[in-house]
């Protein structure tokens, strides 16, 4: 596998696992002979996922915490394999759902499935097909360890943080103090902006702004031939914490299908909607109308 070759491949795994994660798996594989194995754990998806139609894939992915699995990164990545072109639109946390009849906010979904008894993956995804209309091909869960361990294997990522961070949540063990300014953030500081948004003004909307711009810093950073050395201990790390339906052979192809792929043909977008108070609760209201065209435009 040439560098160019191995960089497009790359790409697409920094996409796939996107703000919790990294992946250098193309290499790997190329080099263990994995290829019939799942790319990563497997989990509970039932029928959940509908087949690809046309040139589209979708796959939903999802940054999970470890203590409260509470799911408060979730983002549909959808590639469109006749022009290379991938478009990924955030869900903000505290979107208003119904589940079973019970109203509660997105990021709680996976938890109340799991400690339920029902299949956690499988009733994200339906909740996420729900309220986006978005068809679901493949998922991916990263575990915040992931992000950690692999932005550490990374040598870091350049960034200029906006403003001063400090926040302090002992049940997660969560300690978040970074400084205003351009500085190389590791493993726990970039989980840490990531995962904030204690005083936004915006709350969940601020937080997705820059997640989305953290990861457009990783992907211009970190998709250079020099990082190819890291790819046995990042994918280790990946394979541990992170559960999806992509086999190695899955995960090749699509990259392969993507050849042409870009910085610049990677597209960010937050699903239209607003914050309100609805008995003295925080909630995030999709506007189902604006949702419907976005999705028409860019998602199918």
């Amino acid at each position: 596998m040439n560098v160019r070759t191995y960089l497009k491949v790359l790409l697409i795994t920094l996409l796939i696992v996107s703000v919790m994660a990294l992946g250098f798996i193309a290499y790997y594989i190329w080099t263990t002979n994995v290829w019939g194995a799942y790319a990563f754990k497997s989990g509970q998806h039932g029928d959940a996922l509908d087949e690809i139609e046309g040139s589209r894939i979708n796959t939903l992915v999802v940054g999970k915490d470890r203590v409260a699995d509470n799911t408060d990164t979730i983002l549909v990545m959808s590639a469109d394999t006749s022009d290379s072109n991938i478009y990924i639109v955030s869900i903000p946390r505290d979107t208003k759902v119904s589940v079973n009849g019970r109203t509660m906010k997105i990021n709680a979904v996976y938890s109340y499935a799991k400690y339920s008894g029902e299949a956690p993956e499988e009733l994200l995804i339906d909740t996420v097909k729900e309220v986006t209309g978005i068809k679901i091909n493949n998922y991916a869960i990263i575990d915040t360890k992931a992000f950690r361990e692999i932005v550490d294997a990374l040598d870091g990522v350049e960034y200029d943080v906006p403003r001063d961070y400090n926040y302090d949540d002992p049940y997660q063990d969560l300690h978040i103090h970074i400084k205003k300014g351009f500085q190389t953030l590791y493993g726990e500081d970039a989980e840490g902006l990531v995962r904030y948004r204690h005083d936004y003004a915006r709350a969940d909307l601020e937080r997705v702004e820059v997640q989305q711009s953290f990861i457009k810093e990783l992907i211009k950073q970190k998709l250079k031939a020099k990082y190819i050395t890291k790819a046995p201990k990042v994918y280790r790390s990946a394979q541990e914490n992170i559960t999806s339906n992509f086999t190695v052979n899955e995960l090749m192809e699509y990259a392969r299908k993507l050849k042409d792929i870009s910085d610049d043909t990677i597209h960010t977008f937050t699903i239209p909607g607003e914050a309100r108070m609805i008995n003295g609760a925080s909630y995030f209201i999709i506007y189902e109308e604006e949702t419907k065209e976005m999705v028409r435009k860019y998602f199918e």
